[in-house]
């Protein structure tokens, strides 16, 4: 071992933190490509990805590179958190900010 076994609660909320953040990428990316298939997949593939590298590099910067099951664990109980407590929220508020952009740009076409 490493390091104590001290630092794991710190290596686990780490690791869910950072569960939530690609939880976020997951939600960000189904949005944007909501109305176009290709898009959608290509974005999925890509947050899919990015999930991949921020787990690996919070691991590496926390954890120095130990992969043991509890931070599988804590990653993917993050992307659960935020998709079960936060998708609803993100999801109001990327389509609040999408009106408010485009109803400006519709407004200054009609003007």
């Amino acid at each position: 071992m490493l390091y104590p076994t001290l630092s794991q609660p710190t290596v686990f909320f780490c690791l869910l933190a950072a569960g939530v953040l690609g939880g976020v990428a997951s939600e960000l990316s189904s949005f944007l490509g909501k109305k176009n298939l290709v898009l959608l997949h290509c974005l999925q593939f890509f947050s899919t990805v990015l999930c991949f590298f921020i787990f690996h590099f919070v691991n590496l910067q926390v954890n120095y590179g130990e992969l043991r099951f509890y931070a599988v664990v804590a990653f993917l109980l993050g992307i659960l958190i935020e998709r079960l407590i936060y998708a609803n929220f993100i999801a109001k508020l990327l389509k609040k900010l999408y009106n408010f952009f485009n109803g400006r740009k519709k407004a200054k076409k009609d003007s």
